[in-house]
């Protein structure tokens, strides 16, 4: 899992963990329950798995799932350079 490096780097004890993974061919797989075993201090959620060549035309999926979640999408556009988050918009 290539992002085992991170999460080994980081104290994610008591916070919500939400899997989110584009892919080819595998789907979801078993990323959340790995995810499960490497923070066990941490509430990990189900994730969502977005198919590669979809992911343009997964936006009311990907609202739908972070609204299940108590959060909402940013359809906010930014330059490139900016790095300014709006209030409005999940960070």
């Amino acid at each position: 899992m290539i992002m085992s490096t991170f999460i080994e780097s980081v104290d994610l004890s008591g916070k919500i963990v939400l899997p989110f993974v584009t892919y080819a061919v595998s789907g979801l797989s078993d990323v959340d329950q790995d995810y499960r075993r490497a923070l066990p201090d941490a509430e990990v959620r189900d994730g969502i798995a977005i198919q590669g060549e979809e992911a343009a035309e997964a936006s009311s999926d990907l609202d739908a799932w972070l609204g299940s979640h108590g959060l909402r999408s940013c359809s906010c556009q930014r330059g490139p350079g900016d790095d300014r988050t709006p209030s409005h918009c999940v960070a």
